[in-house]
């Protein structure tokens, strides 16, 4: 636990430096990991880094879970003015803002809901249950309003204020309970993640959902073989069609099943639908 909570710590002391906002795991839909806007480190001075402060959070980690990766937003409108706010995310449905300029917690929100009938067993280290899916922060409204959008552990997708931690809108169901959702992702309007591992009976499948859709309804493609796989979910490429890996299983086009391959799917209309998919090799014979 100590050990993931300095890794949040070093990763805010980067942000520090750039000052560039990183709302969404891998920092921009296509999942690069590539901070643009950094001017500020070089080869001459990088190893001079160091950590500006440190903090443990009161989350319970679940099996091999407890932390996620935190999120940047460098300018956030709060009741007591502009802050660049980091949000950090806990697998026992936990979620944090902190001032990074100070090292404080601006605001914490738990959720809280009946245990789910559905669950990834006790001791299941692949199905710790909870909060899995790193948030994504869309962008500023034209108030200047900031939504973090939330998955928690039952399912439901949460609308969060990212000044003030309120909820602008009724949390809509979104997935199964436990189901190990990853990373959410963020193409206009539509949020997208991906499930993997059959958790909780959850399907193994890529999901949609258009947050300005007035009736929230929950678009779907399974590749019928193989889970999705990637902690950070799918990325979404210049064309807005998102990608995902299948893991170990059967890829036959006849049948449609696209196990041990990649697959591109697209928000056509209300429909979630298949417009590319490759066979990965493994090095197997086939």
């Amino acid at each position: 636990m100590r050990t993931l909570t300095a890794l949040c710590a070093i990763g805010v002391c980067c942000a520090v430096l750039s000052g560039a906002d990183w709302p969404t795991d891998g920092g921009n839909p296509q999942r690069t990991n590539w901070q643009r806007d950094e001017t500020i480190l070089r080869p001459d001075n990088v190893g001079n880094l160091k950590i500006l402060w440190k903090l443990k959070f009161d989350n319970a980690p679940r099996q091999m879970h407890a932390l996620l990766p935190p999120l940047i937003i460098g300018q956030v409108r709060t009741p007591s003015g502009p802050k660049q706010i980091a949000l950090e995310t806990g697998v026992s449905d936990n979620l944090y803002a902190i001032d990074v300029d100070k090292g404080e917690v601006v605001w914490k929100k738990h959720f809280e809901y009946p245990p789910p009938t559905r669950n990834g067993g006790a001791t299941d280290p692949l199905c710790p249950g909870g909060l899995t899916a790193t948030p994504v922060i869309g962008p500023a409204d034209a108030t200047g309003v900031r939504t973090a959008y939330v998955l928690a552990g039952n399912g439901q997708l949460h609308f969060i204020n990212l000044a003030t931690g309120d909820e602008t809108a009724s949390p809509v169901q979104f997935g199964y309970p436990n189901g190990k959702s990853y990373a959410l992702n963020m193409w206009g309007s539509v949020i997208f993640t991906t499930t993997s591992q059959g958790c909780a009976g959850n399907p193994n499948q890529m999901w949609a959902i258009d947050v300005n859709d007035s009736l929230k309804k929950v678009m779907t493609f399974n590749p019928k073989s193989g889970g999705l796989w990637g902690r950070t979910g799918a990325a979404i490429d210049s064309n807005g069609i998102a990608w995902a890996p299948t893991g170990d299983g059967t890829y036959d086009l006849p049948t449609q099943r696209y196990g041990n391959g990649l697959i591109g799917a697209k928000v056509e209309g209300n429909e979630l639908k298949l417009r590319i998919t490759t066979f990965r090799r493994t090095g197997r014979s086939s």
